[in-house]
């Protein structure tokens, strides 16, 4: 059977972790390999985490003394697991939830040459499609841009309308519906790069080139930094047809209100700045400074 890694990365939600993982370990037909890694929560998550999981040969539980973020927490995992040759490692929300034993399995099935990340099919408790970054592989650096610039601009206009409108009554705030989500047929992208933040897996082929995902992020961005990374190593995405993995949005995310002015500060450092940044960075630069 095959060696296929998992990491889940705990900040503060042990309670959402453990269902994450509870689910993970019905996954069948590979040999499943899980860590778990605390990224120094200020609450009893380590011990509750211990007392879970000690008596699970497959589970690896590492700690850090501090918040570093997801991409580095992230990078723990994948250390690891690298060090034990595990050459498929699927990147985890701690509040996923897997519905079905195969759906790693069936990933593994779109290995195909040239796949560098494979994707499942991962649906929000209100039916619709799991959040992804989907772009047009020609021009992909000032199609990065175009979304960031959309982002700020949206991001402007509603906080105006919010401050003329507080009431919310005169002006429609509402998002538009989502649509309901469906299953994707099997397929290797080739004209663009598609990846699903909340979970994916990289594959062998990614690691013949980069050790580890893009250290530089903190909270968000990690899906363009992976289309960049793709890209620069000839790489593409694939679909994967699974069973549904179903996202508790936003549920592994500090509220805001519990987000201190160090952890905005630490969010804006490791933002949009650091994927421009990227952009401009050969793979041999990439693979020098971060792998």
């Amino acid at each position: 059977m095959t060696d296929v890694g998992v990491v889940v990365l705990n900040y503060n939600r042990y309670d959402e972790t453990i269902r994450c993982v509870e689910s993970l370990l019905t996954q069948s037909d590979i040999n499943l390999k899980i860590v778990i890694v605390e990224n120094g929560s200020s609450n009893e998550s380590l011990e509750r985490l211990e007392d879970k999981f000690e008596d699970f040969s497959n589970i690896t539980l590492l700690s850090s003394d501090e918040n570093l973020g997801f991409a580095k927490g992230m990078n723990l995992g994948i250390d690891h697991l690298r060090s034990e040759n595990v050459g498929f490692i699927f990147l985890a929300n701690s509040d996923l939830i897997f519905t079905e034993q195969h759906i790693l399995y069936d990933m593994l099935k779109m290995n195909k040459p040239g796949v560098g990340v494979i994707c499942p099919f991962i649906q929000n408790t209100d039916g619709s499609y799991g959040v992804n970054c989907s772009f047009k592989k020609k021009l992909l650096w000032a199609r990065i841009c175009k979304t960031f610039i959309e982002g700020e601009f949206k991001w402007f206009k509603r906080r105006i309308i919010k401050k003329r409108y507080p009431d919310g009554k005169s002006v429609n705030l509402k998002p538009k519906p989502k649509p309901q989500a469906k299953g994707r047929e099997n397929i290797v992208l080739t004209d663009k790069f598609v990846v699903t933040g909340s979970g994916y897996m990289y594959t062998p082929q990614f690691f013949e080139v980069y050790s580890r995902m893009y250290p530089c992020t903190f909270l968000y961005n990690e899906e363009y930094a992976t289309c960049l990374y793709l890209q620069k190593a000839g790489l593409s995405t694939a679909w994967a047809d699974t069973k549904p993995i179903i996202h508790k949005h936003g549920a592994s995310t500090p509220a805001k209100s519990s987000q201190s002015k160090e952890f905005v500060k630490k969010i804006h450092k490791g933002g949009r700045r650091t994927i421009i940044r990227l952009m401009f960075m050969s793979k041999e630069e990439i693979i020098k400074r971060y792998c």
